[in-house]
């Protein structure tokens, strides 16, 4: 994960997405608007100490998590595999 620690909101601050560059999240992500939301600036970087309230489900307690905290616990294929069973 330490090679996607980039994060960056969206359109609004409370749409965050974890990758390499800017445009490899509105390629995946939003790739009508991409040319709009960087032309516009629709976007922003997000540190990695920030914390947010996250939940596990609707029904659970919510605990504060920073950022970084959240993207070591991400697990990631590499596309290899995900491209052999899709």
């Amino acid at each position: 994960m330490r090679g996607m620690q980039k994060v960056f909101w969206v359109l609004e601050e409370t749409e965050i997405y974890a990758g390499r560059t800017i445009e490899e999240i509105l390629h995946k992500f939003y790739p009508k608007e991409e040319k709009e939301i960087l032309s516009d600036n629709l976007y922003g970087t997000v540190d990695l100490n920030q914390k947010y309230a996250i939940k596990a489900d609707i029904g659970s307690i919510a605990i504060e998590k920073r950022i970084k905290e959240l993207l070591d616990e991400i697990v990631v294929f590499p596309d290899l595999v995900l491209s052999l069973y899709s």
